[in-house]
Formats: structure tokens, C-alpha cells, sequence
């Protein structure tokens, strides 16, 4: 018998009791697990997806990558989305989003590397409805710079020498 849920959660919240729950990431959760949903007062969001990798990029360029934020709620929702880790993620959109009852938000991030390697950082999404505060959801991001290679045609390069050295 499977005991696990199906679809697998992103995201398990735990309580002591009268205490606040505390929403912990699934480590190593699929791609195709729910989104997470959290709720305060009839305001509640779901958040799809919950990470966004940028791939390689090359240094001297950037992509931008946006994740859905869905009110399921009976009440809007007032957000702030901030921007955290490696000062190579930036927020795009605005960092107060209003989202009516049944009406979806766009968060995008940019990635900008300046270096080569990897780098990691979120947006935090926070915010209230109107019975109190939601819990913050955190979308984890992730890209690497990279050098961008030059590729060169070996019959081009060959037909370039011959050319400089016959004029030259």
C-alpha cells in the first residue's frame, strides 16, 4: 500500500497547540506537487510555481521568470513580495500587489549573473486579508552565470587567415 499523498504536497504545516503553524518546505518534493496554500481571514493564495530556475546565463545578460499567485479566498488580498539572497535576483513587478477574490497576480524576478557560477535566492510573498496576517510563501530561485562561448566555423577561420595573409 502507498501511504504517500497523492499529489505529493510542496509544503506540510506543523503546530504546537495554541501556537501559529509553521509552514515547512517538502524536500525534494516532484515538480507536479500542489501548490501551497495558506490562509488568514478569508484571504488565501496559492502560489504556482513554488521555484523557478533560470538555467545558464550568460554574464552580460538576463531572463526574467514570472510564478502565479491565485486569491482562493473569500476576501482580497493585500501582498507585499520581496526579494532575498544574491543581489543578482531582482523583483520585477511592483512589491505591493492587490489580488480580488478569485483574481490571480503575476510576481516575476529577473536574473542578472555576474560572475560565473551558481546562485540561489527567493521571493518572499507576505501580505493580509482581512481577519489578519497570511503566512510568508517563499519561491525559491536558482540560476548559474555562465562565460558564453564563441563558436567558430573552421572553414571561416581558415579563409580569414588565408585573406590577412595574402593582403598583409
Amino acid at each position: 500500500r502507498d501511504w504517500r499523498p497523492n499529489p505529493v504536497p510542496c509544503a506540510v504545516a506543523a503546530s504546537a497547540q495554541g501556537q501559529e503553524p509553521v509552514i515547512r518546505e517538502v524536500q525534494n518534493a516532484p515538480g507536479n506537487c500542489a501548490p501551497q496554500v495558506f490562509e488568514a481571514g478569508g484571504c488565501s493564495i496559492a502560489v504556482d510555481p513554488i521555484s523557478r530556475d533560470f538555467g545558464d546565463v550568460n554574464l552580460g545578460s538576463s531572463e526574467t521568470r514570472s510564478t502565479t499567485v491565485t486569491n482562493t479566498g473569500t476576501a482580497a488580498c493585500a501582498l507585499s513580495v520581496a526579494r532575498a539572497g544574491t543581489t543578482e535576483f531582482a523583483l520585477v513587478t511592483s512589491a505591493n500587489v492587490d489580488v480580488p477574490v478569485g483574481g490571480t497576480a503575476t510576481v516575476r524576478a529577473r536574473y542578472t549573473p555576474v560572475d560565473v557560477g551558481r546562485d540561489d535566492g527567493n521571493l518572499i510573498i507576505s501580505g493580509s486579508g482581512s481577519n489578519g496576517a497570511i503566512t510568508a510563501h517563499y519561491v525559491f530561485l536558482a540560476g548559474s552565470g555562465v562565460q558564453q562561448q564563441v563558436q567558430c566555423e573552421p572553414a571561416n577561420l581558415n579563409r580569414s587567415i588565408n585573406s590577412t595573409a595574402e593582403s598583409g
